[in-house]
């Protein structure tokens, strides 16, 4: 692989356009698949392409580890990091 072009993009484009291909992957596979990203921009630093790559992992390992009939949402949520079901945030071992 080579370098990083690390740069501020907005991602939301990236999110939509791998959204509508998983989309229709999804309905091969009986799931629903919504998308909900109620932003008007996503501004990141990062590289657009392995920033992508991640995405469609994300989006095919949930796709292809979601039992049918189910449903894969993708959105963008609040805050950095994983939360427990019950909302709260996990905490980093390595944290302070």
């Amino acid at each position: 692989m080579g370098a990083l072009d690390v740069h501020r993009i907005d991602l939301l484009p990236t999110l939509r356009e791998a959204a509508a291909k998983w989309k229709q992957v999804a309905g091969v596979r009986n799931l629903q698949f919504e998308e909900r990203l109620d932003v008007q921009s996503l501004r990141v630093l990062g590289d657009q392409n392995s920033l992508r790559h991640l995405v469609d992992i994300l989006l095919d390992n949930a796709i292809k580890y979601t039992p049918a009939p189910g449903k894969v949402t993708l959105f963008r949520g609040q805050g950095c990091g994983p939360r427990a079901r019950d909302g709260r945030r996990y905490r980093n071992r390595n944290q302070a």
